[in-house]
């Protein structure tokens, strides 16, 4: 009764449990979809204008911070 009862509820999706094997399928969809999208020079590019990117957004939070750094920590 007790076992029908979980299977039911597993059935309806009252229960959802992640097995390795679905997360190891979900990796494993995810790193095809991702491989398969734009050109390799593509998706190199994506990569660098990304890094490029988050340099800059890097260099704006040193300079805010050495600037606040200098100032003793008071907004100006």
């Amino acid at each position: 009764m007790n076992k029908e009862k979980r299977i039911n509820e597993i059935n309806h999706g009252m229960v959802y449990h992640t097995t390795k094997k679905r997360l190891k399928e979900a990796r494993n969809r995810l790193s095809k979809r991702d491989k398969t999208r734009g050109s390799k020079e593509e998706r190199a590019m994506y990569k660098l204008k990304l890094y490029y990117e988050f340099q800059d957004l890097r260099d704006q939070a040193n300079q805010v911070f050495f600037t606040q750094e200098e100032s003793g920590g008071k907004d100006e």
